[in-house]
């Protein structure tokens, strides 16, 4: 029987190890989303502003960038 021992060395050697599965991430549900902190609605802007593709401008939206957190000196978000 020393031949089936060699088939099944060959054959070990072409088996190729599974990776490790991959965590999953945990799904996020309502019950883990808390209220929003330090919210402050300025303005709204409709569909139709985005749609056009213009940039905002006006003292509204002045004072709407005057808010936003700044990072490295420049203003992130606007």
């Amino acid at each position: 029987m020393p031949e089936m021992s060699a088939f099944w060395h060959k054959i070990g050697c072409c088996v190729v190890a599974k990776p490790p599965p991959k965590k999953k991430r945990r799904r996020i549900d309502r019950s883990m989303i808390g209220e929003p902190t330090n919210f402050v609605h300025l303005t709204h802007i409709g569909s139709g502003e985005m749609a056009d593709g213009m940039q905002p401008s006006g003292p509204i939206q002045e004072q709407m960038r005057s808010k936003v957190p700044h990072a490295n000196g420049r203003n992130s978000l606007l």
